[in-house]
């Protein structure tokens, strides 16, 4: 029933009899239902209309350690970021990490940063990217595409 016709069916609570408390719960059930249910509706719509997830392919690595020259590498991981929430989950071989990030515009680049972790992406508006993580006293960089 659409919700113009279900407002319809419910009459006023002053029209009905003091006695009459199966109906006035009928009433608040389903004023409560319709309300709840357009909660959710708008919710769903809301969340996964919007968001903006991409998925970002590592196809170099980089090893820097402190007093160390930079030794290439494989690399073995891909990253799925959602623009618009800031999750951010990282997967290696060994299995997925999820982590909240702060996503922000730069120019014509998008930056996630990882809080505390000594992580971020940075994003081109051409898909180029690249991602910089902390290793104890070593950096990781990894270089590749997102779409």
């Amino acid at each position: 029933m659409a919700a113009r016709e279900y407002r319809a069916q419910i009459r006023p609570l002053d029209d009905r009899p003091d006695n009459d408390w199966r109906g006035r719960v009928a009433t608040m059930n389903a004023t409560k239902t319709l309300w709840l249910g357009l909660a959710a509706a708008s919710c769903a719509a809301g969340s996964s209309a919007n968001a903006k997830i991409v998925t970002c392919a590592w196809t170099s690595k980089q090893q820097c350690g402190a007093e160390q020259p930079c030794r290439s590498g494989a690399a073995s991981i891909t990253t799925t970021i959602n623009l618009q929430s800031g999750a951010y989950r990282r997967c290696d071989t060994k299995g997925c990490d999820r982590y909240d990030g702060v996503v922000r515009r730069s120019g014509s680049f998008v930056v996630v940063d990882l809080p505390g972790r000594g992580s971020f992406a940075k994003i081109a508006d051409d898909g180029s990217a690249i991602e910089v993580a902390s290793l104890g006293t070593s950096l990781l960089i990894y270089s590749g595409r997102c779409k």
